[in-house]
């Protein structure tokens, strides 16, 4: 079996400390997963070392920074061995740490600057109204851009039914062409304003079904053919007035040839 390689210590309870209920309970679902939280609650310690478990972790932590609106964030695990020496990212390999007994694994936290949004641009909605676009998005002027946010609102428009396309993107201030015009306001060299595009391209709405069939009668008369012939049509528009509802009329005919 060779030898084993584990880890005195996973250090990441502060991280862990500042997300949210539901992130808390994801990530003791995944630490519970990977063997460094038991049953009970508590934190095993001499965990076997694993890249996988490591980038696992890594990522769910990338996940939170990014939610929080910390969209530049890097995440680099740090392998702390016996010896005071610290291996960094990849550095922390399965062979360069083959039968260790790692001290601790911890991560550094790159987070950058936070975005915020600072307005919602749309794109696009020759017919749909405006407010009909912005109940589906999940962020407002003031919070923090996520990127959790900017999927499920995309997502949310999508369900709709009435755009054949749907980009929702940010557009950061600090990276706008001298010479355009954004919104003005003051932030910290760690916070940067962002405005969401939208952009949709509606579908035709409108549409009309013509159709005709055959079908044989279940009580047929003697005296002529047991076949029925159906005629119809029917008019619908999945996007009336704009307030994406959908309304539809139609008819049919039926007789016997």
């Amino acid at each position: 079996e060779g030898k084993r390689t584990s880890i005195g210590e996973l250090d990441v309870r502060s991280v862990i400390a500042r997300m949210d209920d539901q992130m808390q309970d994801e990530a003791t679902a995944l630490l519970e997963v990977q063997g460094f939280i038991n049953e009970y609650g508590g934190w095993n310690s001499r965990v076997g070392f694993n890249r996988t478990k490591i980038e696992a972790v890594g990522s769910f932590i990338r996940r939170h920074l990014y939610q929080e609106g910390y969209l530049k964030a890097a995440v680099v695990p740090l392998c702390e061995l016996e010896n005071g020496e610290v291996l960094r990212g990849n550095r922390c390999s399965e062979e360069a740490v083959y039968g260790m007994d790692i001290k601790r694994v911890s991560f550094d936290l790159a987070m950058g600057y936070r975005t915020s949004v600072a307005g919602v641009l749309l794109r696009g909605n020759l017919v749909t109204r405006d407010h009909i676009l912005r109940r589906e998005l999940l962020m407002e002027n003031g919070d923090a851009l996520g990127s959790d946010e900017l999927f499920l609102s995309q997502a949310n428009l999508r369900s709709l039914g009435i755009f054949d396309a749907v980009n929702v993107q940010y557009i950061d201030h600090a990276a706008v062409p001298k010479g355009m015009a954004m919104p003005a306001t003051e932030k910290s060299d760690t916070e940067r304003d962002a405005t969401v595009l939208v952009a949709v391209e509606e579908t035709s709405a409108k549409l009309l079904d013509l159709y005709a069939g055959l079908r044989i009668d279940s009580t047929p008369l003697d005296e002529e053919l047991p076949i029925l012939y159906t005629l119809g049509s029917a008019i619908r528009d999945r996007n009336l007035l704009g307030y994406a509802l959908e309304l539809g009329v139609g008819a049919s005919h039926s007789n016997r040839i």
